[in-house]
């Protein structure tokens, strides 16, 4: 799973990251579904 932005490692990375990468118009190959 490819880190969308910088955060700490504790950071809890489930939704959030594809939401984040729908919102900074990221592409990782996969459909990104908008929040």
């Amino acid at each position: 799973m490819l880190k969308p932005l910088q955060l700490p490692p504790d950071y809890d990375f489930h939704d959030h990251n594809v939401c984040i990468a729908e919102e900074l118009g990221f592409d990782y190959g996969v459909p990104i579904p908008a929040c």
